[in-house]
């Protein structure tokens, strides 16, 4: 059963692939080497430990890639994702709206439909297009590749994405805004080698009323 599910997953990935035009076929140029593939497998639980969703995602080897044979130049992540996190603030229709000190309001609890209902909570609808806030969800988890800062609100607000509110999508592009304010700020990443990382973390216990769990 696990393997009929990943096969129908790994199916769509690339009926997913081909429809957005992904890459084109041509013949390998002489002298290079071409760049493998390989399929990453996750499994998503539901709280009760059932499974809730396969999923799968098909990367390139780029770490294969030898500096000065398959390439000669390298790029900024940094300077590539403030441009892009500027088009994301065009895109969203926020440039004329006053930036903000904070990705996420403090001591905010953004709550399921199900808990609304569960509760008797009504006046949060569902938006009508849910697939505006899974796109922008998907741009702002790109983004977090160098702004760590924001990787707590996106991802509180992915954990939505299958039935967003008009709160999720009002959060969502309040993380816009606050990228608006903090577009210069960013994490370099160095070709070079890193000897050392410092991390930090906070748990909150019991903070999530979707799953009473610990948010770190």
């Amino acid at each position: 059963m696990q393997e009929q599910e990943l096969d129908s997953t790994m199916s769509q990935e690339i009926k997913v692939l081909e429809d957005n035009a992904t890459w084109e076929i041509i013949n390998l140029p002489v002298s290079k080497r071409a760049i493998g593939s390989k399929w990453v497998f996750k499994i998503k639980y539901k709280a009760n430990g059932e499974i809730e969703i396969y999923k799968d995602r098909l990367v390139a080897k780029g770490y294969s890639q030898q500096e000065g044979f398959d390439y000669h130049e390298t790029f900024s992540p940094v300077a590539k994702m403030r441009k892009y996190a500027l088009q994301l603030i065009l895109e969203a229709r926020l440039a004329a709206t006053k930036p903000i000190s904070t990705p996420i309001e403090l001591n905010q609890k953004l709550i399921t439909i199900d808990y609304d209902k569960h509760v008797g909570v009504k006046g949060d609808a569902e938006p009508e297009d849910i697939g505006s806030y899974q796109r922008l969800i998907g741009k702002l988890l790109y983004i977090i590749i160098t702004r760590p800062d924001l990787s707590f609100a996106v991802q509180v607000l992915s954990q939505f994405m299958q039935q967003p509110k008009q709160s999720h999508w009002d959060a969502a592009l309040r993380v816009v805004r606050y990228g608006k304010s903090a577009s210069g700020l960013g994490m370099l990443l160095s070709t070079g080698p890193i000897n050392n990382i410092s991390a930090y973390c906070d748990s909150d216990w019991f903070s999530c009323p979707n799953t009473r769990r610990s948010i770190i």
